[in-house]
């Protein structure tokens, strides 16, 4: 172990690393002090930074974990999954406790380094689907963010127009629960699954996708919308290729079977336009959250550079990895996210996966301009 750790630390190997991974550093630092200077300039939380900060401060020795309001301190009467789902703010207590570092300290600075760490190693890991000499070079567009989001939402198409629902998130929290799924939930999970469709399904694999599923509603329930359209793009490609593999195989009992399976999920997901006529989601429900969604639509979809562009975008992409075993994956399922979620084709299944919180929907559209900007990225690759 000792030799293999000295080998490690050869002059060749480091410069290796560096030549590898440069742009990561860079990244990390650039938005790291971005974040952390604004902080020291206004001297302020953030939007919600009281919040989440005195839920990780409370859960440090408090006798009753996760059984308080937040908001009175009074014991709570009933129980909340919710609480019992999104553990983050336990995760971060525990560790900053551990450590002995001051719990503001620890979300605010070191936590802001771990996560835009493992958003540019998802980025670049997503990118090696197809090259991995360049691959960290598809993290150059997401330097554009270093632009303040106010201009970047509010220049009036002087430049670019870019609308992303809590935007300042990413610039300013990366820490929050809600930023690490907003950006890394999609990238992560295509980094898990997609080998899942050319390859076979092992118990294995299937735990390790549960794990991660579960790591990441552990730290919002704003992934379970994204879970449960992830499940339906990648049983879709998944059943696709199985019956083109049949095909050329000529074997007609799995034809049958594989084609069946991608109709009846292909027919799952239309059925889910019909839900606002059964027990489990009422008209009035779907109409509300459909009122409350479609202003913040407008604002954050119809009138951004991004989404305006993003299937031109991905089908650039999709011809100059078209031949790629898993790069064409990542085009295929960001371009089936834009019709199902972006495009508003099926938002019963939006509604009711997000217990009609339509916040949480544009969430999931920012998710969704996250990938398209990677694939713009991946284009330069």
């Amino acid at each position: 172990m000792v030799n293999e750790f000295k080998s490690i630390l050869k002059k060749e190997n480091i410069i290796d690393h560096v030549k590898n991974n440069w742009v990561i550093y860079i990244f990390v630092f650039l938005f790291t002090l971005f974040s952390v200077s604004n902080v020291m300039a206004l001297y302020e939380f953030d939007y919600d930074d009281a919040y989440y900060i005195a839920k990780v401060v409370n859960s440090i020795g408090t006798p009753s974990l996760m059984n308080e309001s937040f908001y009175t301190g009074w014991l709570t009467t009933s129980v909340d999954y919710a609480r019992m789902v999104n553990t983050y703010e336990i995760t971060y207590g525990a560790l900053a406790s551990i450590f002995h570092i001051n719990p503001v300290y620890f979300c605010k600075v070191f936590m802001v380094i771990h996560n835009y760490t493992m958003f540019a190693l998802a980025i670049k890991q997503l990118a090696s689907f197809v090259t991995k000499r360049k691959a960290q070079y598809a993290l150059i567009p997401f330097f554009l963010f270093l632009i303040g989001h106010g201009y970047l939402m509010e220049n009036n198409g002087s430049f670019l127009t870019i609308r992303s629902f809590d935007l300042w998130q990413f610039q300013n929290a990366i820490w929050y629960g809600g930023s690490v799924v907003r950006v890394l939930s999609v990238p992560i999970m295509c980094i898990v699954c997609i080998p899942l469709i050319e390859n076979k399904m092992t118990i294995k694999n299937i735990i390790f996708a549960g794990i991660t599923s579960c790591s990441m509603m552990s730290f919002s329930t704003v992934f379970l919308p994204v879970l449960i359209v992830m499940f339906f793009a990648l049983f879709i490609l998944k059943f696709a290729y199985n019956t083109c593999i049949s095909i050329k195989k000529k074997n007609t009992k799995w034809i049958i079977i594989n084609l069946c399976c991608f109709l009846f999920v292909l027919v799952l997901l239309i059925l889910t336009n019909k839900l606002d006529h059964t027990p489990l989601l009422s008209l009035a429900d779907f109409e509300s959250f459909s009122n409350q969604l479609s202003p913040f639509y407008g604002y954050y979809v119809s009138t951004d550079t991004i989404m305006q562009y993003s299937t031109c975008i991905v089908a650039i992409a999709l011809a100059l990895v078209v031949n790629s075993k898993y790069g064409k994956y990542l085009a295929i399922i960001t371009l089936m996210l834009i019709i199902i979620v972006a495009k508003n084709k099926f938002n019963e299944l939006l509604c009711l996966s997000s217990f009609n919180y339509f916040f949480v929907i544009l969430r999931f559209y920012s998710a969704i301009q996250f990938m398209v900007v990677f694939l713009i990225g991946f284009i330069y690759c």
